[in-house]
């Protein structure tokens, strides 16, 4: 099946498809390409390869090599199936990937904050309540919402500040219940 997209009316409907999903440009995957069989070439002449030898065949300058080195440190892909072998024992790749998924506890905790949070927040004054609905949910400015209450945008930063205060101290005496 895959033997036949050489001659498929579809190969470059196909290759331009997997090339939009490449993280690497269709300019710079050919610079890898072009790099990778002059080293092979080097390797095969001189037995070893080093920087110099490999600018010169390019015909690069050092900038332009270290350029070509970064877009090789970007393509390297591997396996999360690799069996690396370290000093306490085998393991897969992937199990040296750290899970960030919340726990359960994390979840329950954090519907806990929200829940006094929002409690505290019933219990400010109308006022303050607007304010802060306006600033941190509608994303409105301080002079917009000066605006809307009719006050400077300077008040609106006292108030603000005070409807913060308030929050903090209703968050903290609900905790300390």
């Amino acid at each position: 099946m895959f033997s036949d997209i050489r001659r498929s009316p579809h190969r470059g409907a196909i290759l331009d498809e997997l090339r939009r999903y490449d993280w690497i440009s269709r300019s710079g995957r050919e610079k890898l390409q072009k790099f990778e069989r002059t080293l092979e070439e080097i390797a095969k002449t001189n037995g070893r390869t080093d920087d110099k030898s490999l600018m010169t065949a390019m015909n690069m300058d050092e900038q332009s090599y270290k350029d070509l080195l970064e877009i090789a440190s970007r393509s390297y892909v591997v396996s999360l199936d690799d069996v690396l072998a370290l000093e306490d024992g085998d393991m897969q790749r992937e199990d040296t990937i750290e899970d960030e998924s919340p726990s359960a506890l994390d979840i329950i905790e954090q519907g806990e904050e929200i829940e006094a949070v929002v409690e505290a927040l019933q219990k400010l004054p109308e006022r303050e309540r607007t304010l802060l609905s306006l600033y941190y949910y509608e994303s409105l400015t301080l002079k917009e919402i000066g605006l809307v209450l009719g006050v400077t945008e300077s008040r609106v930063s006292q108030l603000h500040g005070r409807a913060l205060s308030l929050l903090r101290a209703e968050i903290k005496a609900a905790s300390e219940m």
